[in-house]
């Protein structure tokens, strides 16, 4: 059960805020109140929660014990400013946003309240709110801000299911990067692989189901023996005439995913070398090949 932070508001109903604002109705806290910048937005999840609704957060804000600021990244300062200007923060409250990139000292207007600020963000994907809510437990959240703030949000988050680790303000450029690598980008590269395979004559559909079995069986593979222990292919077997054969095929197509398979190339070769499977001198020459060195002569 919560603590003492049991009254809860969220300013931002869209899918991080109706996940966040489930979960913590499930867990015994209590929502005091649900804004969004669209009426719609706050009405549909205000209803679902059985709680008050408005486009003025300021509302809610002074009577609850956590403000959740869920909205999109570039609008965390203006609506804390605004909410700050409106008495809408009280001293001893714990302010936090879900930012993965933006530091909470975004939630500087609410410290000058007397409110201690925090970022709280949840390294998952919320595609669907509901779906992203069955996934929460085990989740784990990147925290930081204010010391009093933290503390009081590593609570909240290990009163989600979720495994709270601290990170610096100056390093969340990086944090984001890495979950923006390992969530959005990964999806990026299935598409690429989709592509490549409708060259072949198939369907997205069909070609997505037919790898499906293969990225799962690297996903377990990575689990289970690291992601360094996890590397297979031509890279690993230092295969040059198979990644010229790719690179040759790849050159006659003109969508640029000749760029996006070098470029991979690159960082490939060197995590076959920290996993041993190539020398210094071999990974040197297949970057190489795939930085055109070679093909330039």
């Amino acid at each position: 059960m919560p603590g003492d932070d049991r009254r809860v508001c969220i300013v931002g109903a869209g899918r991080v805020g109706s996940t966040l604002a489930l979960a913590l109705q499930r867990g015994g806290y209590r929502i005091v109140g649900v804004a969004s910048r669209g009426e719609q937005s706050a009405r549909r999840l205000g209803e679902r929660l059985g709680c008050p609704f408005s486009v003025r957060p300021e509302q809610f804000t002074p009577n609850a014990d956590v403000v959740l600021v869920t909205t999109s990244d570039r609008e965390i300062a203006a609506v804390a400013a605004r909410i700050q200007s409106r008495g809408g923060f009280t001293a001893g409250q714990l302010v936090a946003h879900t930012s993965g990139a933006t530091p909470a000292e975004a939630l500087a207007p609410a410290r000058e309240a007397g409110a201690v600020v925090a970022s709280i963000h949840p390294l998952q994907s919320f595609a669907d709110a509901d779906a992203a809510l069955e996934r929460l437990p085990g989740c784990y959240f990147g925290v930081e801000g204010d010391a009093a703030g933290v503390f009081r949000a590593r609570r909240l988050v290990e009163d989600l299911g979720g495994v709270p680790l601290e990170v610096n303000a100056g390093d969340k450029a990086l944090y984001h990067a890495a979950a923006c690598v390992a969530s959005n980008y990964l999806v990026a590269v299935i598409h690429l692989a989709t592509e490549l395979l409708g060259r072949c004559g198939w369907s997205r559909t069909d070609a997505l189901k037919a790898l499906g079995p293969l990225i799962d069986g690297t996903r377990e593979n990575v689990r289970d023996f690291g992601v360094v222990g996890a590397l297979t292919g031509p890279v690993v077997r230092n295969d040059r005439p198979t990644l010229e054969w790719h690179l040759a095929a790849l050159t006659r197509l003109d969508a640029g995913y000749e760029g996006v398979y070098r470029a991979l190339g690159v960082y490939t070769a060197g995590i076959a070398r920290e996993q041993g499977a190539l020398s210094a001198s071999q990974a040197r020459e297949l970057a190489s090949l795939f930085e055109g060195v070679l093909d330039r002569g």
